[in-house]
């Protein structure tokens, strides 16, 4: 992996692509995707990612809950994209 010139801009480039909406592998989803939580107290129910709250070690999500709007921090792995 080559090493960016500058982390601080690296990271700056990677947020402000989640809120562009673009994914990528670091970062497969973007600001209003809609996921489903597949782990914990909340598995199964279906969200909104509102922000992105830090990348390392693993990036970790404000999700909306639906219906009832609820906001909750979740990493990666409790998160699955689906169509909406």
């Amino acid at each position: 992996m080559t090493q960016h010139p500058n982390p601080a801009d690296y990271l700056r480039a990677e947020r402000e692509a989640f809120y562009a909406g673009v994914r990528t592998e670091r970062l497969p989803l973007a600001v209003n995707d809609s996921v489903c939580v597949k782990e914990g107290g909340k598995k199964g129910q279906f969200a909104a990612v509102i922000s992105l709250e830090c990348i390392d070690p693993e990036p970790f999500y404000l999700v909306e809950l639906c219906p009832n709007g609820d906001d909750i921090v979740l990493p990666l792995s409790h998160l699955e994209r689906v169509d909406r």
